[in-house]
């Protein structure tokens, strides 16, 4: 499987703190299934209680069909960055 990093701003809808959707690349992705958090080894943290999550990971699907799963990494001040996009 290919993965393209990226470093590009992305907007990320959270719901209970959790990603449901986000824009980027002009296009508007829906997160299917449950979206991972991350620690900073790009681990998937087994907890449940997230806290505080400065990245994640999920699948997500545009209303035509497109999909991808993506890794979303916060800088910080409440943005989002584009880590790296998997076809």
């Amino acid at each position: 499987m290919n993965c393209t990093s990226h470093e590009a701003p992305v907007s990320l809808v959270l719901e209970q703190d959790v990603p449901v959707r986000m824009t980027w690349n002009g296009q508007r992705f829906y997160v299917v299934g449950t979206a991972h958090p991350l620690d900073a080894m790009s681990k998937a943290r087994k907890d449940s209680a997230y806290g505080e999550v400065t990245a994640w990971r999920f699948q997500a699907t545009t209303a035509g069909g497109e999909s991808h799963t993506f890794d979303i990494v916060s800088p910080g001040n409440a943005r989002w960055n584009l880590g790296a996009v998997r076809p």
